[in-house]
């Protein structure tokens, strides 16, 4: 039985010609791309010559995004520049020594170096030193770039810097750059103070003075004394009034002795009424008197204190003592 074998040399050839397809398919893509690169290059130029900088650089980041090397990067650098956007054009330019892809030949180098030169008179240089290293920095409301070395690029102007980190304080400065500064910029965060929720706590238990126990027996026997003298004054004119009325008893019996009665029968009631109503007078008087300072007293120390709760008053009369209150 004969097997069927397939013919060597066919299978070379056809497998050749797929791949010199493949190959020419490959080199036309990448021509169509040089081509569309170098005319993309080609009107960036044009467009540079011209004076019209944006549209220039429209082109140079494209052409860019098409082969990325340190010539593109020339371009971007020497159009920011003419835009006047000088830490972008210094980044640029600077990548553009360093970039091995389509590299800067001498006089293209040279023209780099030179204009980085200009520009370092036209931005200040900042190396940043924060503490702690973790703080993000912002500058005019947006995040700050700082390169590999911890050097921040300001334009010439005013600039605000605001640093921050978790548990500490906001760090913020104003700086005026005037161009061709050097310096290293130490950024410190204090670690953050208490809520400022519970500051007026703080500060009321800062202003209370303290209260010792001598300072409120001293108030509390204050605040007594005024009732201590109301309550025995009124105690006072009470019995000056029992005695005045007794006396004046031992009065009437003796101005309305019966007929006939002897001298010795009504002799004590004559001595007793002059006595008692004398002493009663004196007493009820002074009663009286003390009940009237410890009103007074009383008064005075209701108006200066807010009234918290029930008030009440007592007054003495004839009839006796008389509570008056409100809930």
């Amino acid at each position: 039985m004969l097997s069927r074998r397939p013919h060597r040399p066919l299978a070379a050839a056809l497998l050749f010609v797929a791949t010199m397809r493949a190959l020419s398919a490959f080199a036309q893509e990448v021509n169509a791309d040089e081509r569309d690169y170098n005319a993309v290059v080609a009107d960036a130029m044009h467009e540079f010559d011209a004076g019209r900088f944006e549209e220039a650089r429209a082109l140079f980041v494209r052409a860019h995004a098409l082969r990325p090397g340190a010539r593109t990067l020339r371009g971007l650098g020497f159009t920011d520049f003419e835009l006047r956007h000088y830490v972008a054009a210094d980044r640029a330019l600077r990548a553009s020594l360093g970039d091995t892809r389509n590299q800067l030949k001498p006089a293209q180098r040279k023209d780099v170096e030179e204009l980085l030169v200009r520009i370092r008179e036209l931005v200040g240089r900042y190396r940043i030193v924060c503490d702690p290293a973790s703080a993000t920095l912002s500058v005019d409301n947006a995040p700050a770039t700082v390169d590999p070395a911890g050097t921040l690029l300001l334009e010439v102007g005013e600039h605000t810097l605001v640093a921050s980190a978790p548990m500490r304080d906001t760090w913020t400065r104003r700086i005026d750059v005037l161009g061709g500064e050097q310096t290293t910029l130490q950024i410190t965060l204090a670690l953050a103070t208490p809520s400022a929720a519970n500051a007026p706590n703080v500060a009321a238990a800062q202003l209370a003075p303290a209260t010792s126990d001598s300072t409120r027996y001293t108030t509390s026997k204050a605040s007594v004394l005024p009732w201590l003298l109301v309550g025995g004054s009124a105690a006072i004119a009470v019995t000056g009034v029992v005695l005045f009325v007794l006396g004046r008893g031992d009065a009437s019996s003796v101005e309305n002795a019966r007929d006939g009665a002897t001298y010795a029968s009504i002799r004590g009631a004559q001595n007793h009424a002059s006595l008692l109503s004398n002493v009663g007078i004196v007493l009820a008087a002074s009663g009286f008197a003390g009940v009237g300072v410890g009103t007074v007293l009383l008064t005075k120390r209701a108006k200066d204190a807010p009234q918290t709760g029930p008030t009440a008053m007592l007054s003495v009369s004839p009839l006796g003592l008389r509570l008056h209150g409100a809930l």
